[in-house]
Formats: C-alpha cells, sequence, structure tokens
C-alpha cells in the first residue's frame, strides 16, 4: 500500500497514462479494421459512397496516427443507435 501522497499523484498518474495508451491501442485496432474493410469494396459500392480508388488507396497509406477528421471509435465501433423517435 502506497502512503506517501506524492507517491499516490504518480501512480494515479501511471494509471492514467496506461488507461490512455491502451483506448489509443483499441482505436488503432478499431481504423485499421475499417480500412481493411474500406479497401475491400468494389468499385461500384465506392461510387455509391463518392469514393474513388484512389481516395481510398490514400486513406489506407496515412499512419494511424492521423485519424480522420471528427473520427471516435465509440461511434464507428458498430454500435447503432436508433434515430430519433424510433427507439
Amino acid at each position: 500500500m502506497i502512503r506517501n501522497s506524492y507517491f499516490k499523484r504518480a501512480w494515479r498518474g501511471l494509471e492514467r497514462r496506461a488507461i490512455a495508451a491502451l483506448g489509443a491501442l483499441f482505436e488503432y485496432g478499431e481504423l485499421r479494421r475499417q480500412r481493411r474493410q474500406l479497401a475491400a469494396l468494389d468499385e461500384r459500392l465506392l461510387r455509391d459512397i463518392g469514393l474513388s480508388r484512389a481516395d481510398v488507396e490514400r486513406e489506407c497509406r496515412r499512419p494511424l496516427r492521423l485519424r480522420p477528421a471528427g473520427y471516435s471509435a465509440s461511434a464507428a465501433s458498430g454500435v447503432l443507435s436508433a434515430p430519433e423517435g424510433r427507439a
């Protein structure tokens, strides 16, 4: 048991950083999965969503640390909420 307040604060800081690192790993894994699925789409489906094969290749080449604007792993994890008024 850690009794010294300095060490308690240091330990809490390490815990927060470890949790943040695990969260980042989860996000990276989710983003990799999404990019693989995007790359697997055929030309017709890409055209339906307004993307070209070059757009997909560009996105797949981007480093994982460069997430798309507005990206949220929790929102993109496949859990969809019901539209307003349709619970």
